[in-house]
This record gives structure tokens, C-alpha cells and sequence, in this order.
């Protein structure tokens, strides 16, 4: 059970670009039919053999190049056909997950894809893509009012309960609706919700970890916790998820660092029943109504930043897991769990410094931690490791090097080798380099002085001809790369000064708070722990925050021209 590579896909956003390239490849075929008439029949410029014969060259070119556009046109039609067909086939992926974990009572597959096509609400937000998107507030307030409009029209037929899914971003919108259905009377029995991915998880959501804190200058409010007694409720987390299970101690480094190199959070929608199955029930406390279960993740996100190197990648990966898990779990307040122990429905902020009994474990775990890394490391190179490694024998690596054509096609395939080999030597499209060397070769030598000047005449009018299409094309390309550079300059600017706002303002106020709350701890009879939390916990928030800030601003600067925020999902309402 693992979770291999993946990519995160926008199905809307795929069905908008299939729109525009069925626009713009209608807009081409139109243009190719209104141009073909006077292309195709050129009236000589004069009743000369040579006039009839150019206008000849030029009516047969240009139906060479209106075939060529119906071929392209073909093609571009089956390209767009794959863009929606895609979409259509991830929408439908993420649906049967979320149905899956939904289970009985909840939305059917068919039912999530249908409401998945009208999601309320945008898959990114500022500082995540375009400046022009809305903020994640913003987003967030627009899609809980449409969530809130929709279950209110299914709720209004007599009989209908709802079923509501949030994955991410939409997770916290399903979250915020549950007061609005609070308020509007409906009762608990007509309702129910399943989360996955939840930034507002109430011992472990990024949201709940550092609640309270507001960055105006990047549209973000972190909300807190999801209510956990509002309503039936079910709620999946995958271990080292960085924004639904966030370390509850910031100050582990360990801890901080494989949380930013996570990538967990994007895997629900290709979770396995079997995993799904297999989750971890996590204990609450007090009156719920909610169930919270962990789906333990195979890999150490931190160990696994040394899988790509080659060949040792996996066996180093494999001595220092053990060892990195201990550490990286203190963070979460026990060495031998990669979550928060607590009651999963106590909203739980950031803390200062795990248990003593955390630190008293260590030094045995690490201990057997190093055995069982060094077995691993071993095992991978003798084949019982739990990733054994295979090396390239030293006759196939010889047998490549004496033959350059069976390398090339190792390393860029059978056709690029051919390119590459054909257009060194000459040869034509599917013939041997050899013949191809003779044919170029013979081609020239046999050329004679009556053949060969016409065929170069041609061959200059031509490229003459082409200049001022090739002069206009370049500056047009010109032109695109300097607006597209000032634009993503201008964004850049913007971002960066967004984010520094963040930095010196909205996180230092975030911090002086924490300190008049340990003073007021001190204040009501715990004089010591108050002091120690009023200077020790917003230095270990800012461990916590800052790293995540940054990590933010270099996601929003290297794609600073398309969306390239987390993959969101969007809720979905399901009437049963």
C-alpha cells in the first residue's frame, strides 16, 4: 500500500481551455476557408508561360498547405475531444473516491459528478495564481453562501436529507455552512458531513493550529476548528498531511521540515478502499458527533527527498527512515505516531515542547531505530531489503557503448535516435543512415548546372519571400515574451510585498497576542507556565509560520502567470 506520484488536475479548468481551443480552432478553420478561393486560384500576372507557370507553383502550394490545415484541423479537434474526455474521467476518479469514503447514507458517484460540475467554488486563490482571482476569503465566503443556497433548496423538499463533501479548501466552507444550517433550524437528523483533507481539523488543521491568526494583506483568516457536535460528521486525515495534520510542536525542526516537504495532502482522490478500510478510528472526548480516522501514510515524507537520487537513493532513504520517523513524530507529541494522540475533537493550537515522557523514550527508539536502518540499507543491496535495488550488468553497459544506436534509443527511444542519426547523415524519413548519407551525397554530385541553378532561384525567391513573414512572426514572439516577462514581474512585485506585509505585520501582531494570553495565564494562578508560554509560544509559532510562509511565497513566484495553489475539491451535496 503506497502512494505513488500525481498530479494534480482542475477539471473545470481543463473543460474552460477545451472551450477556447474549440473557439480558436474555429476561428482557424474559418479564416482557411475564407482564404482558399483566392489562394488556390491565382490569376497569372501575365498570358506568358512563365506567369501561368509561377501562378501554377503558387495555386499548388497553396493547396498543399490547405490539405496540411485540414489535417491540423483534425487533429486539434481530437486534442480538444481529449481535454474534455480527461476531465470528464478525472471529475469522475475524484467522485468515486469521495463516494467511497462517504459510504452508506452518503452521495452516490453519480450524484457527487453531477454536483461536482456546478462546485461553488474556485479550486485556488490570491496569492496562488492569478491577481486577478479572488482572495481565499473571499473565495471561501462566496462558496459557503452558494453551499448555504443549494442546501436550502434541497433541504425544502419535504423528506430530503443532504449529504455534504469537502475535500481542502472546500472543506472549509463545509465547515463554516454547518452554523449557517445551526441557524436556519435544521435539524441533525437531516444532515451529514464527510471531510477529508481538513485545514480546519481540530487537533492537527493548519487553521486550528495557529487559530486566530489574520493576513488582510494575502486574504487569508485562519478559521479554527471545525465544529465537532453540530452534526454527523466523518472526517479523513492522511498521516504527514502538512495542512490537515500539522505538527502540534513547531519547534521540532524535524517535524517542520518533512511537513513542508509533504505532498499527502494531494492523494485522497486516489485512496484505495483498501486503505480507506484500514483506517485508524482516533479517540475524542466528551459529546461528538463526529468520527475522525487516520489512513497511515507508507513513506516518511522527509526520507523520502533522498529516493531520487540513483541507485543508493532507496537504500540511504531506507537507513535513515527509522530514526527520522522518531524524530519527526515528537513533534506530534509522541515518537510513535505520526499525529496528535490527543481527543481528535479538542481544538489543539500549537504548543511549546512535547511531554518529558516524549524525550524518555528517544534514546531507545533511536537505538533500535539505527539496527533496523542499517538491516534495511544492507537488505536493499542484497536483495531483502524492503527496497532492493538493481544495478545494470557490465556487459550491457559495454554492449551500449559499441553500439551508439541501441544507446540513443535507451535514452530518447527508437525515433529520436532515428532523427538524430537521419539528420547528421541526410537520410530521408525511413531509410537507413548509410543510404541516407549516399542518397544526399549522390544527390549533389549528380546535380548538373542546368538543374541545379533553377532549383536554387527558386530556393532564394522562396526564402526571400519568407522574410517579412518570418521578421513579423519574430517580432510578434517578441513582443509576447516582453509582456508576459512585465507581467510576471508586476505579479512577482505584488506578491512579495503582500507576503512581507504578512511577515512584519499580521505574524508579529499574531505573536503579541500570544504573549498578553501568557501574561493573563500568569495572572489567573499559573504564574510559571504563563510566563513560559507568554515568551516561549510565539517563538514556537513563528518556527512554525515563517518556513510556511515562505514555502507559500515561492510556490505563488515560480508560477506566477497560472494557478498553482493546492488541489481543492469542491463540495458536493448529495439528497437522499
Amino acid at each position: 500500500m503506497s502512494f505513488m506520484s500525481s498530479t494534480n488536475v482542475n477539471p473545470d479548468a481543463l473543460a474552460v481551455a477545451a472551450a477556447h481551443l474549440e473557439n480558436l480552432g474555429a476561428s482557424i478553420t474559418d479564416a482557411n476557408r475564407a482564404a482558399a478561393a483566392v489562394t488556390t486560384q491565382v490569376i497569372p500576372a501575365a498570358e506568358d508561360e512563365i506567369s501561368a507557370a509561377i501562378a501554377g507553383v503558387f495555386a499548388t502550394c497553396a493547396q498543399d498547405f490547405h490539405g496540411l490545415a485540414a489535417q491540423a484541423a483534425e487533429f486539434h479537434g481530437g486534442f480538444v475531444q481529449a481535454l474534455y474526455s480527461s476531465g470528464k474521467s478525472y471529475l469522475a476518479a475524484e467522485a468515486s473516491s469521495a463516494a467511497a469514503l462517504v459510504g452508506t447514507g452518503g452521495p452516490t458517484a453519480a450524484q457527487v459528478i453531477q454536483l461536482y460540475g456546478n462546485g461553488p467554488i474556485a479550486e485556488n486563490a490570491f496569492p496562488y495564481g492569478s491577481l486577478k482571482q479572488l482572495s481565499f476569503t473571499q473565495s471561501v465566503a462566496q462558496g459557503v453562501q452558494i453551499l448555504d443556497l443549494q442546501a436550502q433548496q434541497a433541504l425544502s423538499v419535504p423528506g430530503n436529507t443532504i449529504s455534504i463533501y469537502g475535500y481542502s479548501q472546500s472543506a472549509v466552507v463545509v465547515s463554516l455552512e454547518m452554523a449557517n444550517l445551526q441557524a436556519h433550524g435544521v435539524p441533525t437528523s437531516n444532515a451529514s458531513f464527510f471531510i477529508v483533507g481538513d485545514p480546519m481539523n481540530p487537533n492537527g488543521g493548519f487553521y486550528e493550529r495557529f487559530a486566530g491568526l489574520q493576513m488582510p494583506s494575502l486574504g487569508m483568516n485562519f478559521y479554527g476548528a471545525t465544529p465537532s457536535n453540530a452534526y454527523p460528521t466523518k472526517i479523513y486525515t492522511i498521516e504527514y498531511d502538512s495542512v490537515a495534520d500539522y505538527p502540534r510542536y513547531p519547534l521540532d525542526i524535524f517535524s517542520d521540515v518533512n511537513a513542508s516537504l509533504s505532498t499527502n495532502h494531494f492523494y485522497y482522490h486516489v485512496l484505495t478502499q483498501q486503505q480507506i478500510n484500514s483506517a485508524i478510528p482516533l479517540p475524542t472526548s466528551g459529546p461528538t458527533q463526529t468520527q475522525y480516522y487516520m489512513i497511515q501514510s507508507p513513506d516518511l515524507p522527509l526520507a523520502s527527498a533522498f529516493r531520487g537520487i540513483p541507485i543508493i537513493g532507496g537504500p540511504i532513504a531506507d537507513l535513515l527512515q527509522p530514526d527520522l520517523t522518531y524524530l519527526v513524530n515528537l513533534g506530534y507529541g509522541d515518537p510513535l505516531y505520526g499525529w496528535s494522540t490527543g481527543p481528535a475533537n479538542i481544538p489543539t493550537q500549537a504548543g511549546l515542547l512535547p511531554p518529558l515522557s516524549a524525550f524518555q523514550e528517544m534514546p531507545g527508539l533511536l537505538a533500535s531505530g539505527t539496527q533496523l536502518g542499517i538491516h534495511n540499507f544492507i537488505g536493499d543491496f542484497t536483495g531483502t531489503g524492503p527496497n532492493p535495488i538493481t544495478l545494470p550488468s557490465l556487459s550491457s553497459i559495454i554492449s551500449q557503448l559499441e553500439h551508439p544506436q541501441t544507446l540513443l534509443n535507451s535514452l530518447i527511444g527508437h525515433s529520436g535516435a532515428n532523427s538524430i542519426l537521419n539528420g547528421l547523415l541526410g537520410a530521408s524519413s525511413g531509410s537507413g543512415a548509410a543510404t541516407g548519407a549516399a542518397t544526399g551525397l549522390s544527390g549533389i554530385v549528380s546535380a548538373s548546372p542546368a538543374t541545379l541553378g533553377p532549383a536554387l532561384s527558386a530556393t532564394a525567391l522562396s526564402t526571400l519571400a519568407a522574410i517579412p513573414v518570418t521578421v513579423g512572426n519574430t517580432i510578434t514572439e517578441v513582443a509576447n515574451v516582453v509582456s508576459n516577462l512585465a507581467s510576471d514581474v508586476y505579479s512577482i512585485g505584488y506578491v512579495t510585498a503582500d507576503v512581507l506585509n504578512a511577515a512584519l505585520i499580521s505574524i508579529p501582531s499574531y505573536d503579541f497576542n500570544l504573549f498578553l494570553d501568557g501574561l493573563l495565564q500568569a495572572f489567573n494562578g499559573e504564574p510559571v507556565q504563563g510566563l513560559i508560554d507568554a515568551i516561549g509560544q510565539p517563538i514556537a509559532s513563528d518556527v512554525g509560520l515563517y518556513p510556511w510562509l515562505l514555502n507559500l511565497w515561492v510556490g505563488a513566484i515560480t508560477n506566477p502567470s497560472e494557478a498553482a495553489g493546492p488541489q481543492s475539491g469542491i463540495a458536493s451535496i448529495g439528497i437522499g
